[in-house]
């Protein structure tokens, strides 16, 4: 039974769907020619794997909550005076057209993002389904329901924060578009 725990727990930390593990489970038991266990002892493993692979997120992300990111975070579930909304939010809050206005409020989310150095956070050690999965749950989460996850609400605001890849290649074409803004500028 500890390389069924070992496998779900492999599994739980990419995917947190209970569904699947538990019919990852019973298909690794039949491959295993393991007599099926009961239904409730399986639905036990996935929750014991599902809160191990929390556990084990805290610890991947541990080092990067210092003092200064836990508040960092923590502001972004507080109603924002200028902003009329939580940070969390807003950036949730997609553009809803190509407007300078849009695009201005676009970059003000990078330039926040970078002001608190989400940018400069390496969580590379998270698997990219389980920052996508905490990503998405930041997203679909009120302010009050993330705060009322204590401890856990750090990786899933930091995984939010954190810039994807996609972030990153928007940030290389800004780069590469700078030059030739400026040189157009220059000709006019």
């Amino acid at each position: 039974m500890k390389e069924l725990e070992q496998f779900l727990l492999d599994r739980a930390i990419e995917h947190d769907s209970p569904t699947l593990l538990f019919n990852l489970a019973r298909e690794y038991l039949m491959a295993a020619k393991v007599l099926r266990r009961g239904v409730l002892i399986l639905a036990k493993m996935v929750g014991t794997a599902r809160k191990a692979a929390a556990d084990l997120t805290s610890q991947f992300v541990g080092h990067l909550l210092t003092t200064e990111v836990r508040a960092d975070l923590e502001r972004m579930l507080v109603v924002d005076a200028g902003l009329g909304k939580t940070r969390l939010e807003w950036l949730v809050t997609p553009a809803r057209d190509a407007s300078t206005t849009s695009v201005k409020t676009e970059i003000d989310k990078l330039t926040w993002l970078r002001a608190i150095d989400a940018h400069q956070m390496d969580v590379s050690v998270l698997p990219n389904e389980r920052r996508r999965f905490l990503a998405q749950v930041a997203r679909r989460s009120t302010n009050q329901g993330l705060g009322w996850r204590k401890e856990r609400k750090f990786p899933i605001l930091l995984a939010l924060a954190v810039p994807t890849p996609a972030d990153q290649r928007v940030g290389l074409a800004e780069q590469l578009a700078r030059p030739r803004r400026q040189m157009v500028a220059v000709v006019l």
